[in-house]
C-alpha cells in the first residue's frame, strides 16, 4: 500500500453573500495494528533496584452557542399656553406669566447606542462581524482523505485563539482556533460511518456526518484521556524491544508515510494548554503489516498520586469499533516519579504489580 508522504492544506475564508465559506485542500494521512500482550498492569519503578510496590483499590472496567435602538424623547415643556391677541406694541411683550425655557430651545440629542465589541453580535443582529468583516458563526467541513484520514477545517471567525472541543466516536479532545479564528487538523478516523462535532465555549456546537470507505483496511487503537494525568499509548511492533526503532511512542511517533512499509504510526491529539485539556493518541497500522504489543504508561505525579484515573482505549478493527473504559486508582504520593504500566487492556483486563 501506497501513500503519498506530503501532506499540505490551503485554507482561504471568502465572503459570499454575507456569509463565510471555508475551503480546504489537503493530500493524504494514514492511519494501525494491535496485539495484546499477556500481561496486564505492571508497576516499573523509575530507578534500579526499587522494590515493587503493591497498589491499592485497583480496577478497571471493561466495555466499552439591524442594530435595533429604542430612542425615548422626554417630552419638550416649551413655552407656556401663547399670550392672547396682541393689541399693542406694549402687549407685544411675553406677559409676566409666560414662562420661558431656554434650554427646551435646542432639541435634546437623541443618545447613540454604543459600538459593538467586535466579534459580538449587535442587539438585534443573528449574527456580528468579526474585526475583519467575516460573519460571526461556526462553520465545518470535512473531507475523507487516504489513510482513513478525516481532514476537518473549523471557521470561528468571532473566536480566534478560543477552546473547541472536538468529539469523534468516543475520541474526545480540546484544541485552540488560530487568531483568526481558523483550526484545521487531521483527525485518523475511528467508524467508517463517521460523526464529527465541534462545540465552542459559548455552546455553539455543529456536526456532521460523512463515510470513510478505506478504514477497514487499518487497525487502531486509540487513547482519551484528561491531560493532568499525562498518559501514553506505546506499540512494541514485532516483538519490538523497548525504546528499540520499533517502539513506536510519543517521542518517536513516526509519521503517516511508516503506512508504506506495514510499519505504525502515531497521532497526538490535542492542545495540553486548551482547558480542560482533554487529549487523545492514536495509534494506526495497516492490516497488511504485521502486529503490535500496545500498552499504556500512567506516571505517578503530585497532581495524579492517590487519585482516581478515568480514561478510555478505543478499538477500531476492519470497521468494527470497540472500547474499553480504564479506570483505577493511583498509589500515594510517596510513588510520586514511578510508572503504571497498563497492558492487555483490549482481552481480558486484569492488574498486576512486578
Amino acid at each position: 500500500m501506497a501513500l503519498k508522504q506530503s501532506t499540505t492544506r490551503a485554507v482561504a475564508v471568502m465572503v459570499v453573500g454575507g456569509s463565510t465559506a471555508l475551503f480546504a485542500a489537503q493530500a493524504n494521512v494514514l492511519p494501525g495494528i494491535y496485539t495484546p500482550p499477556a500481561d496486564a498492569l505492571a508497576f516499573r519503578a523509575t530507578g534500579p533496584g526499587t522494590a515493587p510496590l503493591a497498589i491499592p483499590q485497583t480496577a478497571i472496567v471493561p466495555d466499552g452557542f439591524a442594530r435595533m435602538q429604542s430612542h425615548f424623547l422626554p417630552p419638550r415643556s416649551g413655552f407656556a399656553e401663547p399670550p392672547g391677541p396682541v393689541t399693542s406694541a406694549a402687549e407685544a411683550e411675553f406677559p409676566t406669566d409666560a414662562v420661558l425655557h431656554p434650554a427646551s430651545l435646542v432639541p435634546p440629542a437623541i443618545p447613540e447606542a454604543p459600538d459593538a465589541a467586535p466579534g459580538v453580535p449587535a442587539s438585534g443582529s443573528p449574527e456580528g462581524f468579526s474585526p475583519l468583516g467575516l460573519p460571526c458563526g461556526l462553520d465545518i467541513a470535512a473531507e475523507a482523505l487516504p489513510g482513513a484520514t478525516i481532514a476537518l477545517d473549523v471557521s470561528a471567525p468571532c473566536h480566534p485563539d478560543a477552546v473547541v472541543t472536538v468529539s469523534h466516536a468516543g475520541l474526545t479532545f480540546t484544541a485552540r482556533t488560530g487568531i483568526v479564528g481558523l483550526l484545521t487538523l487531521d483527525l485518523p478516523a475511528m467508524e467508517r460511518a463517521a460523526r464529527v462535532s465541534v462545540l465552542l465555549e459559548d455552546g455553539t456546537e455543529r456536526s456532521l456526518s460523512l463515510d470513510v470507505p478505506d478504514l477497514d483496511g487499518f487497525e487502531r487503537v486509540a487513547l482519551a484521556f484528561p491531560g493532568v494525568l499525562g498518559m501514553e499509548l506505546h506499540a512494541l511492533e514485532d516483538g519490538a524491544a523497548w525504546m528499540s526503532e520499533g517502539h513506536v511512542h510519543r517521542s518517536a511517533p513516526r509519521g503517516p508515510e511508516a503506512a508504506e512499509t506495514g510499519a505504525g504510526f502515531l497521532t497526538l491529539l490535542g492542545d495540553a494548554d486548551a482547558p480542560p485539556a482533554l487529549l487523545a493518541q492514536v495509534y494506526t497500522r495497516p492490516l497488511s503489516g504485521g502486529s503490535a504489543a500496545i500498552s499504556v504508561d500512567a506516571p505517578i505525579t503530585s497532581a495524579t498520586c492517590a487519585g482516581e484515573a478515568d480514561a478510555r482505549l478505543l478499538r477500531s478493527l476492519g470497521g468494527r469499533l470497540d472500547e474499553t473504559e480504564i479506570r483505577f486508582t493511583y498509589p500515594g504520593c510517596e510513588a510520586v516519579g514511578d510508572t503504571l504500566v497498563l497492558q492487555n487492556l483490549v482481552g481480558e483486563p486484569r492488574l498486576a504489580a512486578n
